[in-house]
């Protein structure tokens, strides 16, 4: 490609041209053929850095590139001689005499300068080894030279290529043609074992063809584009051929050594080049391709398969989507780069594919509605009722697809027998292309055949022991349930607005689960979760009703199930179902009082799934699994508490704040409903307006329940981060005051196990000053030899087990505090024991709280002062310990304060 020097000069004008032209400089010194062993040349935003321009090392010298250590200087002014002098003048100073002597200065400007050879002969004075200056002639001779970086500068001059484009404008333009656009990063995403074995191959340099095998054929060339611009030197000899006038540039310009055809026709144009490197595209299903494969030793082909669909949710949250609808679009484009660019086109609508005129699109409808079906007799017979003529015409128009570029379908299996498999890749993109075309009389009869098969038990079910088995494959079962969500949701958007889909799938939905024996619920268990979102309202219907039968045959699901590691999980199919239909607000009551009726059936432990576990996870205050907002979210739970008050105080449990970093496997979205697409998290505010509400609630509901305060007690730090730990004293100061003292005791134990589990059991003795001390025959209390209590003027408590042969470290607990409500003077002790002196294993405190004896019993001390009365709160902060007082003789009266309460031994 030919660019004139008046064209470089009247680009100098231009603004980006002071940041580019670092670029074009850099793109040639690659390309002039010299062993460069360093080069610095930054552009954009780096032509500001101060030092030189560039710099480059080179072990050889040719015509542009001398030989040694090279300075550059660049300038776009429009007096390149006055900047010139400027930049020599401020470079000899800034060097020293040696290494001027050894080093090259060039001076690059865009600018047509008539008298360079003045000012070069002018600067040899200057002391260095050569002064050289390019002008925007000598730019337009270098880019002669080098044809690939002259279809680059020439894109960015605006300048059409004689049907040649470079690989990044390729990659570019592909990419942008819809929104979000495709980057190169995003289609390396999943496939670095085909992109390290492209480098490998282009790196090698052998001429060629090269077969490059993806979804489509602009795909496969748009991926090697993306490999191609990781390495700059392959990238400056390399280009695309858009048409056959591109070839005539190849041949002309023997520095080239890569070829990339935009579509496989091209591929016959190319010139015979023992050094030139074809890549020939081929799409999916290509027969050539096929063939290629089956003998690799004609032509090397390289495959380039769809990346899996977590691999393209990544590439898609890059791309500046939201993991929720990056995971449905993953999921809905069948993991292909080719159909996100069509579903996404910019501007809309998009171009339509070459085979939706041709002849066989009359079988794209059916692909539209069954998706996948098997070379089988019952498939084909049911595939040919739908379609209303012969399979043996639906196959050979299924055949003739297959093969075409960006097929809509794909032939998995041996290309003849009866393990072939038909698969539509982008169901959904079928429905908007071709949905106006679907005839009444073929959904009336999809509707028919999908209420015949999805009656009739799969192997996928199980169920064929309860029934006989199907004649259709699992796939067709699978597909008929996905295709009637995706009518019944995204079929009004397209065409089929004028058959009224989305009442008559409800129909059909509520006719098969309607009265649903237990075989029944076990066939369609599998399939639950597409017909809940299919019907959402007829679904739960069902669910109630069966629910609400005197046998329950919903109950099959959960007694047919194996354990947590063997056997079938039918249930949890059921509870993916309901999980989708809770993210709809309108519906998150009803759904979760039918969770709450499913909690109560018994079940195989299963650590994964379960009724409460996606209770709780709905109700999460740090990521609720609802789009239901928290002041919903905590109606609901208010309304359930009148019916499942148990169940919905472990709810409100689980909603406290956890001791550890929590995890959490979220629950299921709904696959073509909106719900379920917001971003996940909640702001500050939310979480602790939802973590107090709960905190309340369950101390609320606790009052009364002595069980109920135990595993309030037992969750003691959780409650403390919830900042409720004074409501919780509060109502343990009720129940101590209103309860008979029989009920005191499993309260008391709690609180003791908590001294040793508790991460700060700075108030724990609040509590014990709550409950007053109750007599419990589950203890024996020790001999007088067996405690000794040693009065201390410190404020704290030890208590330790022993162990045979060593001491074990020592727990120090708060035993007693003063001021607020409790006591107005603290008379605190230090106890010693052993956990084996009783005859119950219980910590010491409980043995201490629940023991009264006779003072003559107890070995102990008068106390040499009395301590001063402690707010409750310093116990957060600071713990008081002083020696311990001298012993006094035995049998003297002691007066032991434990909170409010006073206990005379």
């Amino acid at each position: 490609m030919s660019i004139d020097a008046a064209r470089i000069d009247a680009w100098a004008e231009s603004p980006d041209a002071r940041h580019t032209l670092p670029e074009l400089v850099r793109r040639l010194l690659l390309q002039a053929g010299v062993p460069i062993h360093r080069l610095h040349m930054p552009s954009g935003s780096g032509a500001d850095l101060p030092g030189f321009d560039g710099i480059v090392e080179a072990d050889a010298g040719k015509a542009w590139v001398p030989e040694g250590r090279t300075v550059v200087e660049l300038s776009c002014e429009r007096d390149p001689a006055r900047k010139a002098r400027a930049d020599l003048a401020k470079r000899s100073r800034a060097t020293s005499r040696e290494e001027k002597a050894a080093t090259t200065f060039i001076f690059v400007t865009p600018r047509r300068w008539c008298r360079k050879s003045d000012w070069t002969a002018e600067a040899k004075g200057q002391g260095w080894k050569e002064v050289r200056a390019y002008d925007a002639d000598d730019l337009a001779a270098w880019l002669e030279a080098t044809p690939a970086v002259a279809v680059w500068f020439a894109e960015t001059l605006g300048l059409a290529g004689p049907g040649v484009t470079s690989p990044e404008a390729f990659l570019e333009r592909w990419g942008k043609a819809c929104a979000p656009a495709i980057t190169a990063l995003a289609l390396r995403t999943g496939r670095q074992h085909p992109a390290r074995e492209l480098r490998r191959r282009l790196a090698e340099s052998k001429g060629g063809p090269l077969i490059l095998h993806a979804d489509s054929e602009a795909e496969a060339v748009a991926f090697a584009a993306a490999v191609i611009g990781r390495a700059p030197r392959l990238a400056e000899s390399a280009l695309v051929v858009e048409t056959a006038e591109g070839w005539r540039f190849v041949e002309q310009n023997p520095q080239l050594r890569i070829a990339l055809c935009a579509s496989s026709a091209l591929a016959e144009r190319a010139p015979a080049r023992d050094d030139l490197l074809v890549l020939v595209p081929h799409a999916a299903g290509d027969p050539h391709a096929r063939r290629q494969e089956t003998d690799r030793r004609q032509v090397p082909i390289l495959v380039i398969p769809r990346p899996a669909a977590w691999v393209m949710e990544r590439a898609l949250v890059r791309l500046g989507l939201d993991e929720p609808r990056a995971e449905r679009l993953a999921r809905q484009c069948g993991r292909s780069w080719s159909v996100f660019r069509r579903l996404n086109a910019t501007p809309v609508p998009a171009w339509r594919p070459a085979w939706l005129t041709e002849p066989e699109r009359r079988a794209i409808p059916l692909l539209a509605l069954v998706d996948t079906f098997i070379d089988r007799e019952g498939d084909r017979e049911v595939v040919a009722r739908i379609a209303g003529r012969p399979f043996e015409d639906i196959e050979r128009e299924l055949r003739i697809l297959a093969v075409a570029d960006d097929a809509p379908l794909l032939e998995i299996g041996p290309r003849f027998g009866p393990n072939r498999t038909f698969k539509a890749k982008p169901p959904l993109e079928l429905l908007h292309l071709a949905g106006d075309r679907i005839t009444s009389g073929e959904f009336e009869r999809f509707l028919g055949e999908a209420a015949r098969v999805l009656a009739e038990p799969s192997r996928r079910s199980g169920a064929v022991r309860f029934s006989g088995t199907s004649g259709y494959s699992d796939h067709l079962h699978e597909a008929l349930a996905a295709a009637l969500p995706r009518l019944a949701v995204r079929g009004p958007e397209t065409g089929l607005s004028r058959l009224d889909v989305a009442s008559k799938i409800e129909r059909l939905v509520g006719e098969l689960l309607a009265k649903a024996d237990r075989t029944r619920w076990l066939s369609l268990a599998p399939y639950l979760p597409e017909l809940a979102e299919a019907a959402p309202d007829h679904f739960l219907e069902a669910v109630e009703e069966s629910l609400d039968a005197p046998d329950r045959p919903i109950a099959a699901l959960f007694d047919e199930s194996g354990s947590a590691s063997f056997g079938r999980h039918y249930y949890a199919h059921l509870l993916w179902a309901l999980e989708r239909l809770a993210w709809c607000p309108l519906r998150l009551r009803r759904v979760c009082d039918v969770l709450c009726a499913l909690s109560a059936l018994p079940r195989p432990e299963n650590l994964a799934n379960s009724p409460p576990g996606s209770l709780a996870n709905i109700f999460r205050p740090w990521l609720p699994q609802t789009d239901a907002s928290v002041d919903d979210r905590l109606a609901v739970l208010e309304a359930l508490e009148r019916d499942h008050a148990d169940l919905v105080f472990d709810l409100h449990l689980s909603m406290l704040p956890a001791t550890h970093r929590a995890t959490m496997i979220p629950n299921q979205r709904p696959a073509w409903r909106g719900e379920g697409l917001r971003a996940g998290g909640v702001t500050i505010a939310e979480y602790r307006r939802a973590v107090e509400a709960a905190a309340d609630r369950a101390i609320d509901s606790a009052s009364g329940h002595p069980e109920r305060l135990v595993r309030l007690v037992e969750q003691l730090d959780r409650v403390r981060k919830a900042g409720r730990e004074d409501a919780l004293l509060a109502a343990l100061a009720r129940f101590a005051k209103e309860s008979p003292p029989t009920k005191r005791a499993s309260p008391v134990g709690a609180l003791s196990a908590s001294g040793s589990t508790s991460t700060s059991f700075d108030r724990s003795d609040l509590f014990l000053g709550a409950l007053p001390p109750a007599r419990s025959p589950e203890f024996t209390a020790p001999s007088p030899r067996e405690i000794s209590l040693h009065d201390t003027l410190g404020c704290s408590m030890q208590f330790f087990p022993t162990s045979p042969g060593r001491r074990p470290p020592t727990r120090r607990v708060s035993a007693s505090s003063g001021g607020n409500a409790f006591a107005p003077c603290v008379r605190s002790c230090n106890v010693r024991a052993s956990a084996a002196c009783f005859a119950s294993p219980r910590p010491v405190l409980n043995a201490l709280a629940s023991w009264v004896r006779p003072p003559c019993e107890l070995a102990s001390t008068r106390a040499t002062s009395s301590a001063k009365p402690l707010r409750a709160a310093s116990f957060r902060r600071r713990r008081i310990h002083r020696r311990r007082s001298p012993c006094a003789p035995p049998c003297t009266p002691l007066r032991f304060t434990c909170g409010a309460l006073l206990w005379s031994c």
